[in-house]
């Protein structure tokens, strides 16, 4: 999970962790590039050090709208389908569009400071 990730999740203050198959969700936004996902299969079976994989415990943690749409890390959940493989993920009780628009505001707060940098430069989830 990435600091921007984790910062927005500690300042949306809501969501709950689940580990799930990864066919329960849909990709609801832009292309899926074969290329991105092919990377994706092969980091998954021959780990890279320092390389966050998609899929498994040691995945990376994927936001999902209340709709049951990926918000960030779409090459990574059709990479998880595609191996019929668990991802673990933090669920809103908030529609994936204005979810969508609830990271933007986030991610325009911190680069205009009107949100604590605390918060925007986050590592852990508190």
């Amino acid at each position: 999970m990435s600091q921007v990730e984790i910062g927005f999740l500690s300042w949306l203050g809501t969501g709950t962790f689940e580990y799930v198959l990864a066919t329960a969700f849909k990709i609801c936004q832009g292309e899926i590039f074969e290329p991105r996902v092919q990377y994706d299969i092969s980091l998954q079976k021959n780990p890279i050090p320092g390389e966050k994989i998609s899929c498994g415990e040691q995945g990376r943690i994927y936001p999902i709208s209340a709709e049951g749409c990926v918000l960030d890390g779409s090459h990574g959940t059709v990479t998880c389908q595609l191996l019929n493989m668990l991802i673990k993920v933090i669920r809103f009780d908030i529609p994936f569009f204005r979810l969508v628009e609830d990271a933007k505001t986030y991610i325009d707060g911190c680069w205009n400071r009107t949100i604590n940098t605390t918060i925007c430069h986050q590592t852990t989830i508190e």
